[in-house]
């Protein structure tokens, strides 16, 4: 009974997820060509797997080390993930907590409630990051895929994201790009089974 309990609501999930993608989509990914910004609080290196950004924890395992800069240098942060794309961070933590429950009630309103545990940014956990060579069209863009996995979901949601360094070249090495990079686009892939 619990097994088809399950793959019922597995099915209801993932068909209100589908339904609800693209819109979804719009809430989380930003403009080609825009930035996001930087992350502006205090970011604290707990461990090699353990950041936190204020006080949001993000895991990053099975990412080599170098590819951790992103982490280090505030290009990817929690409130990403939770559909906010704006400099939050230079904010009040009145303003913050006010606008936090603002861009809440506005995720929900797009996901109709069933989806809400999705957009939950408290303690993350980031795997397998990986450079995509084949993405590669100029040497100031980079783009990275990686599996992201919530607090409440079972399975994880890659993503892909682009980095831009306006000054990076074919000899800049990778944590000299990330250092001077912008975070340019995220791209929501699927929940994987």
């Amino acid at each position: 009974m619990k097994l088809v309990a399950t793959l019922i609501m597995t099915m209801i999930i993932f068909s209100t997820f589908s339904q609800n993608r693209e819109r979804i989509q719009n809430v989380i990914s930003n403009e080609k060509g825009q930035s996001y910004q930087r992350f502006g609080g205090k970011i604290t290196v707990k461990d090699d797997n353990t950041f936190l950004f204020d006080d949001k924890f993000l895991f990053v395992t099975n990412t080599e080390n170098k590819l951790k800069e992103i982490f280090k240098n505030g290009l990817l942060y929690p409130r990403i993930f939770g559909g906010i794309t704006s400099d939050e961070h230079s904010k009040t933590k009145e303003q913050v907590k006010l606008s936090e429950k603002r861009d809440t009630a506005a995720i929900r309103i797009v996901v109709k409630d069933k989806l809400s545990f999705l957009f939950n940014i408290d303690s993350l956990r980031i795997s397998d990051l990986k450079e995509v060579e084949s993405a590669k069209v100029t040497p100031k863009s980079k783009r990275f895929e990686f599996l992201l996995f919530r607090k409440g979901l079972m399975n994880p949601t890659s993503y892909t994201v682009e980095l831009t360094n306006d000054n990076a070249s074919e000899e800049t090495d990778i944590v000299t790009f990330i250092k001077g990079a912008r975070l340019t686009n995220i791209i929501i892939g699927s929940i994987l089974i």
